[in-house]
């Protein structure tokens, strides 16, 4: 016997039902964005990484320059570097 106790279908509850199957919708659908989650994950990881690692590359390139100065003071040398840019680009100029 129905659960309305009689024979007869009340059309509420098949409004309800078909607004319940519309308001889960279609699995696929569901399935994608899932998928769009997943790849948005992903992008924010690879993007988390590559920051951490370009800030890494900094730290140890400012590293090597000021081991690459200690040296150069400790062998009693100096960076001919700079002062030569600035000679090439007033030459330039």
């Amino acid at each position: 016997m129905p659960p309305n106790g009689g024979g007869n279908i009340d059309s509420s509850d098949e409004f309800n039902t078909a607004n319940r199957v519309r308001s889960a919708g279609s699995p696929q659908i569901n399935r994608n964005t899932i998928e769009l989650q997943r790849i948005q994950l992903v992008e924010a990881e690879t993007q988390l990484k590559y920051a951490f690692l370009n800030k890494q590359n900094e730290q140890q390139e400012r590293e090597n320059a000021r081991q690459r100065e200690t040296t150069l003071a400790q062998a009693g040398k100096r960076d001919i570097t700079p002062a030569l840019l600035a000679y090439l680009l007033m030459l330039g100029y």
